[in-house]
């Protein structure tokens, strides 16, 4: 009997309305009714080491027409197409997200040659031609300002407030103090601007305003006002969630209510002036309880046919996806854990590495599409990374996979159900080279080997998976996903042996169940089914 357990992440209030969740797995559909099953889980795509730019976490990257420019620590650096790195110049801050816009290139048709550069206390002015930067040099740029956008040759910035500033056409560094406007068909401050099809959308704490070009010189004035009734009632306290994606715009909302305020009301994606919540009532409650909304970060990318929006809360540890193609959502999570990962001097983690054995947030913090490559920047280091579907791991940290089914319950018999068999059906023979600890709260030499470090778990055990021999580990849980079984390994074959199955026995009995299914071997990862023999 086929059990449901392909899926996306829908734990939430309470683990005894449903314990779903998909760490490291995404749900990719088929469209061929006659496929072997309507849905399967994949495995996240892994990262491998592109450019190492120093120790300090990377706090952007941005590709501004053929360079890509990242930000380490207080170092702007610059990289041409032929990899080759040089360094620009000095921020004044060391730390923190940091933003970038640009007013076009010249040489490809119109533009002013400059990129926009804010760190939240900061804003510089970065020259193409002459490869310098400088603190904005005009009074009238706003102070601290958190946000900017380009649209019809003008970058539009704003501080913590109601008023936007219009730079010169095509000269960012200059800014005209007549050319300013107030966003206050609602009483609340601006928290980020985007150019969504040809139109300014001024994210509010509460509300969207939606502005467009008047053809005001800035002389005169403003050149944007604001599109009669355009206000749309969802706004932002999180500017760094704001990402465009599947022609639409993503972030995590607040609701206006009557009396002009609000509250998170979840992920809002923005078609149009029409706003629709992506986000399921499970994924809100669990994206409530974090202790800061307001330091989200966020990005969208394009991956084999899934548009992803992937969104982080740095202080609060975890990172949620929403796949714009299938509408479900899944969590990611690099294994280590950033208070206690150490890196060699080439970027790659140190023996001496601990490894603790929990959901971490993913170690993206910033990404870019550059060159024909998905670049990532990690927010422990000065590493940018190559993410791919064909890397197994995390730059030689594993990646582990975890799907937990839903409740599996009989609805009609409150009897115990005895199981005697549990088959999951993957791609198997899928071995490679490697060798990784199955992760339990221990640390690994670079030759595989174990050693002690006194951070056991309670009763754990110590196995080794290898990417030659790779294993899942399967455990369950009979009270709503209190406490769980140990964990009981089966084989998934080695490379070559296509035909090995997946299969648990004498599993017990139980009026609720649900199963977790772990894999940290460095493979291919497709799950496509599972099924149970059973009787009352």
């Amino acid at each position: 009997m086929q059990i449901p357990f392909v899926g996306g992440a829908y734990l939430g209030r309470s683990t005894a309305i449903d314990t779903s969740r998909s760490i490291n797995f995404f749900v990719e559909l088929s469209s061929d009714q006659a496929a072997k099953t309507p849905a399967a889980l994949v495995g996240t795509c892994g990262v491998s080491l592109w450019k190492r730019f120093g120790t300090s976490p990377i706090r952007g990257i941005y590709r501004f027409g053929a360079y890509l420019f990242v930000v380490c620590g207080t170092e702007l650096y610059r990289v041409d197409a032929s990899g080759n790195v040089s360094t620009v110049g000095s921020l004044s801050t060391n730390e923190g997200p940091v933003y970038f816009t640009d007013n076009g290139i010249a040489a490809q048709g119109v533009g002013g040659n400059q990129m926009l550069i804010l760190d939240y206390t900061y804003s510089y002015v970065y020259d193409l031609l002459d490869n310098t930067i400088q603190i904005h040099p005009s009074a009238n740029f706003p102070t601290a300002a958190i946000a900017a956008a380009y649209m019809d040759g003008y970058v539009i910035a704003a501080k913590d407030s109601m008023g936007i500033t219009v730079s010169e056409l095509y000269d960012l560094s200059t800014y005209n103090g007549l050319a300013i406007a107030a966003a206050i068909a609602t009483p609340d401050n601006i928290k980020s601007i985007v150019n969504l099809h040809q139109q300014l959308f001024i994210i509010k704490e509460f509300a969207t305003e939606v502005w467009y070009n008047t053809g005001t010189a800035t002389q005169d004035g403003c050149p944007f006002a604001r599109v009669s009734g355009a206000v749309i009632d969802y706004g932002t306290a999180a500017p760094l969630s704001t990402a465009r994606g599947d022609n639409s715009l993503f972030f995590l909302a607040n609701q206006r209510v009557g009396d002009g305020t609000g509250s998170f009301i979840g992920v809002v994606q923005l078609q149009g002036y029409s706003p629709t919540i992506v986000s399921p009532p499970s994924i809100v409650y669990r994206m409530a309880q974090m202790t800061d909304l307001s330091s989200a970060q966020a990005f969208c990318y394009v991956f084999a046919g899934h548009l992803f929006y992937q969104v982080t809360f740095p202080n609060d540890n975890a990172t949620f996806v929403y796949d714009a193609s299938t509408k479900l959502w899944h969590e990611r999570s690099t294994y280590t854990d950033s208070t206690e990962v150490e890196f060699d001097e080439d970027g790659y983690p140190s023996p001496k590495t601990l490894l603790p054995n929990k959901t971490n947030r993913h170690l993206a913090s910033c990404y870019v599409f550059y060159n024909g490559t998905h670049l990532v920047g990690d927010y422990r280091t000065g590493n940018v990374y190559t993410m791919s579907s064909e890397a197994y791991d995390d730059n030689s940290e594993p990646i582990i996979s975890t799907r937990i089914s839903p409740l599996l319950t009989d609805k009609t018999n409150t009897d115990p159900i005895f199981i005697s068999r549990l088959t999951i059906d993957m791609e198997s023979g899928a071995g490679t080279g490697g060798t990784y600890l199955n992760p339990y709260g221990i640390g690994y030499l670079a030759d595989g080997s174990i050693f002690a470090d006194g951070l056991h778990f309670a009763g754990s055990t110590i196995e080794l998976t290898t990417g030659g021999n790779p294993s899942a580990f399967l455990s369950w849980s009979d009270d709503s996903g209190k406490t769980w079984s140990g964990e009981y390994e089966a084989a998934i074959g080695k490379q070559g042996e296509y035909l090995t199955r997946l299969i648990w026995r004498r599993l017990g009995s139980a009026r609720n169940r649900a199963y977790k299914l772990r894999i940290s071997s460095p493979i291919k990862k497709i799950v496509t089914l599972a099924s149970v023999e059973a009787s009352i």
